[in-house]
């Protein structure tokens, strides 16, 4: 089953319903909802970018970038506002990303934020999503890279 990518395919994808007979509600995975020779390619990018050693050394860079983002989001009078509403109630709050607030009771908290990163919300992007949009270039490049430096790829 798994050598035969004629009849059993994951291109029309993996959960109940069928993209080739209904439309996706959702953009099809880049890795688990294509058939070879694109699955093939995809995930020997992503093992290539996501390997621990690759990872290890993201760690600080996400922790700045997520320590950076909070502190634009809100100020911190309004996360102890927050926190401490918390500790007396359930918090019901909504958020509206176009109005960048903060809506809680009568209070409505604004805050900054830059509109790609609302898209990754709204669209449930990370950034493996929004590098393999750029997967033609990258491959590309890689392409390019082996010809030009064929004694790193032996």
């Amino acid at each position: 089953m798994q050598k035969d990518h004629k009849r059993f395919v994951s291109s029309r994808g993996v959960g109940i319903q069928d993209f080739k007979l209904e439309k996706p509600w959702r953009p099809p995975s880049l890795v688990l909802e294509v058939d070879p020779p694109e699955h093939t390619k995809n995930r020997r990018f992503l093992t290539r970018a996501l390997s621990p050693n690759k990872i290890s050394q993201l760690k600080d860079f996400f922790k700045k970038s997520a320590d950076k983002l909070i502190r634009e989001l809100l100020e911190k009078k309004e996360i102890d506002f927050l926190f401490d509403q918390t500790q007396q109630k359930v918090l019901e709050l909504s958020i509206n990303l176009q109005k960048k607030e903060i809506n809680y009771g009568e209070k409505t908290i604004s805050f900054n934020v830059e509109k790609h990163l609302i898209d990754r919300i709204i669209y449930g992007l990370d950034d493996v999503d929004i590098t393999l949009k750029e997967k033609d270039k990258i491959f590309d490049f890689e392409k390019t890279r082996i010809k030009e430096r064929p004694w790193i790829f032996k």
